[in-house]
């Protein structure tokens, strides 16, 4: 089964310590985010087979529930403990949530038949996406994204300068996108999207199209324009999904079709955590859906097998 759990560093090289988070019911979890207080979030499968939430905050697993329906998701927490994420409605949609002070708020279907709360920064800006567009949401405060010349955009990051990463469309391709101060950058490969951005505004993320592999790869953000693209390696399938404050990357590669490993990378070298924490290869599971995310105080939290 699968169960979340966070690993603790000590100095660069890294002795790695595992320490397993209790679900609160049912068989497998699944880690998502974690803040730098050191609490966590993400989702667990309860007898019914269902997804429920969760939040793990100083040391207390709480099942966040639902929007009325079956399933939700919790995608990020900050340092003030909101939970923002997705959640089924009665009637099956499935909207964006903000959970704070004990209660999952509703934050309405934007428009559209579905909305998904991505992202959080540390003052309450919320990123949201619906099946065609992104925005931002903030005490109340709806506003999309600017969407000159694309068909298509999607938010999948925040950092507390408010810029904002992730991907848009256009000609049936999708590009790495930054919002910053209302404006739209597009700069990156073809089929290529940010996962996530730190306050230097350095951002990662996966691209495809070389030699038909997905390279994890991080950018440097320099308003207007991106300046750098460095590729990490050339594993079958390679997934960047956090990096922190300190420039430590973390991420899942597969060495087949099968076996997905998750990483940590430091300005000099890269960690399978497979082997340095216990995280045992994780078995027919793609690696997109294997999140493993880092805080600044360097905890790294992903999903063990």
């Amino acid at each position: 089964c699968q169960k979340s759990g966070t690993i603790y560093t000590i100095g660069e090289l890294g002795d790695y310590y595992l320490r397993i988070i209790p679900t609160p019911e049912g068989i497998d979890s699944y880690a998502t985010a974690i803040a730098d207080n050191g609490n966590a979030v993400g989702f667990f499968l309860d007898s019914d087979g269902l997804k429920k939430a969760f939040a793990y905050i100083n040391g207390n697993m709480i099942n966040l529930g639902t929007l009325g329906g079956d399933n939700s998701i919790a995608n990020d927490i900050n340092n003030n403990n909101q939970v923002v994420g997705e959640a089924q409605t009665p009637s099956g949609e499935y909207h964006a949530f903000l959970y704070e002070n004990g209660t999952m708020n509703d934050l309405g279907n934007f428009g559209s038949t579905r909305s998904s709360a991505a992202a959080i920064n540390s003052s309450g800006t919320v990123v949201v996406n619906t099946d065609q567009w992104a925005y931002t949401y903030n005490n109340g405060v709806i506003k999309q994204l600017n969407t000159t010349g694309r068909t298509k955009t999607g938010a999948l990051a925040i950092n507390d300068y408010n810029i904002i990463a992730g991907t848009s469309h256009m000609n049936n391709a999708f590009q790495t996108t930054f919002w910053v101060n209302d404006a739209i950058y597009v700069n990156g490969p073809v089929n290529s999207a940010i996962l996530s951005i730190n306050d230097a505004g350095q951002s990662v993320g996966f691209a495809n199209g070389w030699a038909d592999l997905s390279a994890g790869y991080w950018h440097t953000y320099s308003t207007p324009v991106v300046d750098t693209c460095v590729y990490l390696g050339t594993f079958k399938s390679t997934y960047a999904f956090g990096i922190n404050n300190n420039g430590i990357i973390t991420g899942s590669s597969a060495l087949d079709s099968y076996l997905v490993h998750p990483f940590v990378k430091t300005p000099n070298q890269v960690v399978d955590l497979s082997v340095a924490a216990g995280f045992k290869e994780l078995c027919r599971i793609q690696c997109e859906e294997r999140r493993v995310d880092v805080n600044n105080n360097n905890y790294i939290y992903g999903t063990v097998s």
